[in-house]
């Protein structure tokens, strides 16, 4: 049986002006103890839960709670953006979808503020992954063709592949294979024009599945295949486990 391959996400998170220079996390909270600007706090607060992402989410989120707890209406709404984005990273990555659309969603008005278009489409686009985990597909593609609609207007090309992949991939969930080819292949187009080929395979192995899905598996081989040479070239493991 052909699994269908993770949805993709798209979490940004940039660094502090504060942290930018601290190093590590021992030295990053050597500077914090001897730091008592409160914006400069916030950001250091912030660039040590980054530093712990994807490394120890427990720490991660400790840190992110006590740079919100100093925000304050006089606080930059970029450093807001940055602090609401790890808690939500964090919800979202121990399946905690409410509080992660939660913090998300306050994220969006603090992007607008702070005329991030990139981040705000990150927002949507991390809303509508958390409602398609829920299997509240309707809302979930309300906020991925928000999403889209952000990254076309913006230019942003890349970022817009994995909105149209995303999208695909709610649309097969409903059984709506037709639907789903379309935003493939819209996905592959963009992933071919920059030669992405984590990306491309990606579009390939999901042009196929749905071909399956439709039983029409003269199609199906040719975006198998490639997929899977594409995923041996860039010794994509996990992409190859997902194939089969």
């Amino acid at each position: 049986m052909l699994k269908l391959p993770w949805l993709l996400i798209l979490f940004t998170c940039t660094i502090g002006d504060a942290a930018a220079s601290g190093g590590g996390v021992d030295s990053l909270k050597t500077v914090l103890s001897k730091t008592t600007n409160n914006n400069a706090r916030i950001d250091l607060f912030t660039e040590i839960a980054n530093q712990f992402r994807n490394k120890d989410g427990d720490s991660m989120l400790w840190y992110a709670e006590q740079a919100l707890l100093l925000t304050n209406e006089k606080t930059s709404p970029v450093a807001i953006v940055k602090v609401l984005n790890l808690i939500g990273i964090y919800h979202f990555q121990t399946a905690a979808y409410d509080s992660a659309i939660y913090y998300f969603e306050r994220g969006i008005p603090n992007a607008q503020l702070a005329g991030d278009t990139a981040q705000l489409a990150s927002f949507l686009n991390n809303i509508g992954l958390c409602f398609t985990y829920k299997s509240a597909y309707e809302k979930a593609i309300d906020y991925h063709l928000q999403a889209l609609e952000l990254k076309r207007l913006e230019g942003q090309q890349l970022p817009l592949a994995n909105s149209l992949l995303n999208l695909g991939i709610i649309k097969r969930k409903q059984e709506q294979y037709k639907e789903a080819i379309a935003y493939y292949e819209e996905s592959l187009a963009i992933a071919r024009e920059f030669n992405d080929e984590k990306k491309i395979a990606n579009a390939l192995n999901n042009i196929g599945s749905a071909y399956v899905s439709l039983n029409d598996l003269k199609k199906d081989a040719g975006y198998f295949e490639e997929s899977i040479a594409l995923k041996r070239k860039i010794d994509d493991l996990q992409g190859l486990a997902r194939t089969f």
